[in-house]
């Protein structure tokens, strides 16, 4: 069984995040991938994209975190905010399927 997006400790196979990790930089890593992670309009994703970047910035969260002299206290707040973005979106686009599955019942 898949584990969702509120699971931390899954484990993915995922090249996107194998890249993220042996870069250089995480942050600048997933500005470039989402083009401005402070700006990225996060209402074009889908539930399977949303969990997607989740986890990637969660895990990106976690590495920056346990670097705090190389990430600044800034990056790190995008890194979160973006986090908490992508979870409402996620959360309002469950409960939209749920409303019409209740609807049409």
């Amino acid at each position: 069984m898949k584990k969702r997006i509120f699971d931390d400790e899954s484990p993915c196979p995922c090249s996107v995040k194998k890249d993220m990790e042996t870069s250089e930089d995480v942050y600048i890593f997933l500005e470039n991938f989402y083009e401005g992670l402070d700006t990225f309009d996060w209402d074009r994703f889908g539930l399977a994209d949303l969990e997607c970047a989740y986890c990637l910035l969660q895990f990106a969260t976690k590495l920056a975190e346990s670097d705090r002299p190389k990430y600044n206290r800034n990056k790190i707040s995008i890194l979160t905010n973006a986090k908490n973005n992508i979870t409402e979106k996620f959360l309002e686009l469950i409960l939209e399927r749920i409303r019409l599955f209740m609807k049409n019942r």
